[in-house]
């Protein structure tokens, strides 16, 4: 990069611009994905507001540069961090302000969903959040906004109502309902195609207390677990949202690595973990309930009120994930597909059978299975509403995958192989649609976008022409 381009963004931005070797550099590269971490952008960019977004943009478009853009870092694949590439970083763009007026939300890019659930807690109000509390909102928005209590509130960017945006030509504007039409449907879902989002606005909904739930399972009877979930979760109520993960144990099978599993799991034996909220009374919970918690595979069962925030903290199952960046965090590939219509008794077992083989073939390294419906409130607003385009879909899963550092070929085509066999093994079950925040190198553009990946694509010419901005559409 020419000398003369950096003179210039540093008299631009004094004291925001990180080189290789700072300590600026260092936290900006350090995401959640541990072979991301090895990478080393030539420099890192840490804008404050809005107005210096619109300067390292404008920076970008007149020296021909690329950005790759990160709010949380929580990215899987750990795609914003690239050799040699400009890394802009919005974790400092992470203010939240709660308007008890409006009961509107407002927060940046950067700000982490543990930190906007405080605010909201203390006001009785919730919004549909993601599931580990080190997302940043910014990320998650970008995706769609799968987590608890999506059946019944939606997606989180089902609840965004403005955004204040950046386009690549270095101007602010706000988007919404009402005026910049497109860069508000382009924000809900597109992954970012468009511009860079530095301030959302949520409208929340009251809700003081809720029903917090986890069941433990017996692997024996994994099938008759996903059976029964997949039962229930077609037909309760939108108010239960329940999440059914498998994950292998052991020392070299389990995500961290300073463990063998959680505390309550039999290690070289796969946990089947259950848990989620009820936005309900406990009692109406509990009978919902009952046909899992009355079944003698059950090992151990907590039903119990919680506010929304330490609902959130408990539900994370696993400790290191509290951490953006966990030092003990196996290395792991994420892939994912969405289900539609009801779990069958053989796509359980093709289901165990993934685990079954992650858990006890010598030639790979462990992984899960995570089983998140996004049925309800989710599939009650059209398709062609935003670029998310799975609005039809019942479930979605997510393919862990243990990797190690760095890459082995052979072990990526053994992957790849169980991907596509257990693929094939669910049938039309699946829709061939995947989840943009868990984006895999086996997927693609239609993968994520379907129908609407036209009109994303005619959005994200018009705003960004030159392609300052590396997204999925345009990496």
């Amino acid at each position: 990069m020419p000398l003369a381009h950096l003179d210039s963004l540093e008299g631009l931005l004094p004291g925001r611009i990180g080189y290789p070797g700072s300590v600026m550099h260092d936290r900006s590269r350090t995401v959640f994905n541990v072979a991301a971490r090895s990478r080393s952008p030539a420099l890192v960019i840490r804008p404050l507001n809005a107005d210096q977004v619109g300067i390292v943009l404008r920076w970008a478009a007149d020296n021909n540069e690329r950005l790759s853009v990160r709010s949380g870092g929580h990215s899987f694949d750990g795609f914003p961090v690239r050799d040699g590439g400009v890394l802009l970083d919005l974790q400092e763009i992470c203010a939240i302000r709660y308007d008890e007026r409006t009961q509107h939300i407002h927060v940046g890019p950067g700000a982490v969903i543990r930190d906007i659930a405080v605010p909201l807690a203390k006001a009785g109000r919730v919004l549909p959040l993601g599931e580990c509390p080190t997302v940043a909102i910014g990320g998650l928005v970008a995706g769609g906004g799968l987590g608890y209590s999506g059946r019944h509130l939606g997606l989180a960017m089902d609840a965004l109502v403005a955004v204040t945006i950046v386009t690549p030509d270095g101007q602010c504007r706000v988007a919404n309902a009402q005026q910049n039409t497109d860069l508000f449907w382009a924000c809900r879902g597109g992954g970012g195609c468009a511009g860079i989002m530095t301030e959302l606005v949520f409208e929340t909904i009251a809700l003081d207390t809720l029903t917090a739930i986890t069941i433990t399972w017996r692997w024996q009877a994994a099938e008759e677990a996903i059976h029964l979930h997949s039962t229930l979760m077609q037909s309760a109520p939108d108010k239960l949202d329940l999440k059914l993960k498998i994950r292998t144990t052991g020392a070299d099978r389990f995500l961290d690595m300073s463990v063998s599993g959680p505390s309550d799991a039999i290690p070289g034996t796969p946990q089947i973990h259950i848990d989620g909220q009820f936005l309900g009374p406990l009692e109406e919970a509990r009978r919902i309930l009952l046909p899992l918690l009355e079944n003698d595979n059950v090992l151990t069962a907590t039903v119990h009120r919680a506010n929304y925030l330490d609902a959130m903290l408990e539900l994370v199952a696993i400790d290191l994930l509290n951490n953006p960046a966990p030092p003990t965090l196996r290395p792991v590939r994420v892939a994912s597909d969405f289900g539609a219509g009801p779990v069958s008794r053989d796509d359980a077992r093709a289901l165990v059978g993934f685990v079954d083989y992650l858990q006890n073939d010598p030639d790979v390294m462990g992984g899960a299975v995570l089983i998140e419906p996004c049925n309800g409130a989710i599939g009650r607003i059209e398709n062609e509403a935003s670029p998310y385009a799975h609005r039809n879909a019942d479930v979605l899963y997510q393919w862990e995958l243990f990797t190690p550092q760095p890459q082995d070929a052979l072990l990526t085509a053994r992957h790849d192989h169980l991907l596509e066999k257990t693929r094939a093994a669910l049938g039309s079950h699946v829709t061939g649609g995947r989840y943009l925040n868990y984006a895999d190198q086996l997927d693609n553009h239609v993968h994520y976008w379907g129908d609407n990946l036209e009109r994303l694509r005619s959005i994200a010419a018009q705003f960004d022409p030159a392609s300052t901005l590396r997204s999925r559409m345009i990496p």
